[in-house]
């Protein structure tokens, strides 16, 4: 293993970040080209000024990642409730259908009490019964329709 591999294998600390091993590689080869040791440097005030630059920039590049992942997530959040409301969506249509069914059949019902040889009495409560199961389908459509403007008013906040 010559020296080079030591060095690498040294720097290559769990959860550095790629910036931070490029840094550190390019201030090695630094200290190797320029035949100085990183132990023995003269410290000038140039080199104050640029450490002050790096903590400075490290520091603007750490707040822009923790908005970048803010971003993502808040991004991540609207997506799902999106998916969420056209889930809504469907089932308020599917609701509605069924609703129309029932109404129809509710109709057929009390147009066959016309028929001769009916039996009233069992047909108007078919009808009733039917009558009653569309309202039922009122109020699920009502209330799908209330959480999904609860959805949308919470994706808006994001």
């Amino acid at each position: 293993m010559s020296r080079d591999d030591s060095i690498s294998m040294i720097i290559l600390v769990p959860n550095l970040s790629e910036d931070s091993l490029i840094s550190q590689r390019l201030s090695y080869d630094s200290f190797k080209v320029s035949g100085q040791d990183a132990h023995n440097l003269i410290i000038t005030d140039e080199i104050r000024r640029s450490c002050l630059t790096a903590g400075s920039q490290y520091n603007k590049a750490l707040e822009e990642s923790c908005k970048k992942k803010i971003l993502t997530d808040n991004e991540k959040k609207k997506a799902e409730i999106s998916n969420e409301i056209c889930g809504l969506k469907r089932q308020i249509d599917e609701v509605k259908k069924t609703k129309q069914t029932l109404e129809t059949e509710v109709l057929q019902c009390y147009d066959e009490t016309s028929l001769p040889d009916s039996d009233i009495h069992v047909l108007v409560a078919k009808g009733n019964g039917l009558r009653a199961a569309a309202r039922e389908k009122d109020k699920l459509i009502a209330s799908l329709e209330e959480s999904m403007l609860k959805l949308n008013k919470e994706k808006e906040k994001l």
